[in-house]
């Protein structure tokens, strides 16, 4: 499959990594040849959102078939090769389009401290969110353009997905500030968006009372930091609030 080189030339961040994320999108075609469907960035480069010192790549990989076990290290060397921070869900052309929470898919590789960790999971909670990011503002690395290819997710399954995440955000994320705005943007509109748009949008809609806390979680997103912004009482009465926001939401429907 050919490359889609145009669609990476656009990518707003710097020519190194655009020949960074060519390299990624070279070594797949390579390694998994008639087998490879498609491969799609997804996240906050595609979103225009990406940080260099703070995001990770997201992409989508889209096989025909399973990958065979002998195939694995070559995969890995491909993550090694390309020298960033690349998240990468593996998904056959059968998985990436199932309607069921939660979600086979084939395996996961992850940075993990400079390291690719490979991990096949029996099922994943976050493929439906994955999906539905790589459907509304997807980039086609190899392939056909995401919405031809991709499904958008029905939206109770989706809050599914969404309602799983929301308890782990506090304590896991990078600026749980904006993902909890992410989230309640995503109740309100029914759609996904980036951390940046989330936190704006929160600005204008939640609570004035809030609008110190995400405008330091919007300053810290745009310095790259990932250094705790907010006390960790002030963080929960937030995710309290973006729960109780959420739930009013969804009570009207």
């Amino acid at each position: 499959m050919d490359i889609r080189e145009a669609n990476i030339r656009s990518l707003v961040c710097s020519q190194v990594l655009k020949d960074r994320i060519a390299l990624y999108a070279a070594g797949l075609v390579d390694v998994l040849e008639d087998n490879l469907r498609g491969a799609y960035l997804y996240g906050s480069l595609a979103w225009g959102c990406y940080h260099p010192s703070t995001s990770d790549l997201d992409f989508i990989v889209i096989v025909g078939q399973a990958c065979a076990d002998a195939q694995y290290p070559d995969i890995l060397h491909v993550h090694e090769e390309a020298s960033v921070p690349v998240d990468a869900v593996f998904a056959t052309e059968e998985q990436v389009n199932a309607d069921m929470f939660p979600t086979s898919v084939e395996f996961f590789v992850k940075p993990m401290r400079g390291h690719r960790i490979f991990r096949k999971p029996e099922c994943s909670r976050d493929f439906l969110m994955q999906r539905q990011d790589a459907y509304e503002a997807g980039v086609a690395l190899v392939g056909t353009d995401p919405r031809e290819f991709i499904r958008p997710v029905p939206w109770p399954l989706l809050v599914e997905s969404l309602d799983y995440l929301f308890p782990h955000i506090v304590g896991n994320f990078k600026n749980p500030v904006l993902m909890l705005c992410r989230m309640a943007y995503a109740h309100a509109h029914q759609s996904l968006c980036c951390k940046r748009t989330a936190g704006e949008w929160a600005l204008e809609t939640l609570d004035e009372r809030w609008r110190p806390v995400i405008q330091a979680a919007l300053s810290q997103y745009a310095e790259g930091s990932n250094g705790v912004v907010v006390a960790p009482v002030l963080l929960h009465e937030f995710e309290e609030h973006c729960s109780k926001y959420i739930s009013d939401q969804e009570a009207r429907r």
